[in-house]
């Protein structure tokens, strides 16, 4: 019977865990409860037809933009927008920094071959060209990330 309530117990904790995974939310994506979208670890817009819309909105100094009720949130974990230093789906290149940028080569590792995106431009991971003008386009990260510390 212990054997059996490990096994139950086990499979209760692995259905929680995809539940909570199911349940995050991601970057650019508008949320029901919320109608906000984060479209970087700091910064958010409004949803308007499950699309965000201007202007772009920033959490104060220290806060994360998150997709709990109370949108800018303090515990890092709770961040919506995750994909600084990660690889682009089509494994090109991620984004490092506001500017910087590494390129991925296939891998889902960034590289050694590191550039950055020209003045008043940003890094992306959401766009082919890596580099979007700031203006109309948010970073993917909103500071410089350390090299050591990229996720794979």
């Amino acid at each position: 019977a212990s054997q059996q309530q490990l096994h139950f117990n086990m499979l209760r904790a692995l259905i929680f865990a995809v539940c909570i995974v199911a349940a995050r939310a991601e970057c650019n994506s508008c949320t029901s409860d919320t109608r906000i979208a984060c479209i970087s670890d700091t910064k958010f817009q409004f949803c308007l037809g499950n699309r965000p819309v201007a202007p772009i909105n920033s959490c104060p100094v220290g806060l994360y933009c998150s997709h709990e009720l109370s949108i800018c949130q303090q515990n890092s974990t709770l961040t919506a927008c995750r994909d600084c230093g990660r690889c682009s789906v089509a494994r090109s290149f991620a984004c490092l920094g506001p500017r910087a940028y590494a390129l991925c080569l296939g891998s889902s590792s960034p590289s050694i071959l590191r550039s950055s995106c020209s003045p008043d431009y940003v890094c992306n991971i959401n766009l082919s060209n890596i580099c979007g003008k700031a203006t109309t386009t948010s970073a993917t990260c909103s500071s410089d990330i350390e090299t050591t510390t990229l996720a794979p």
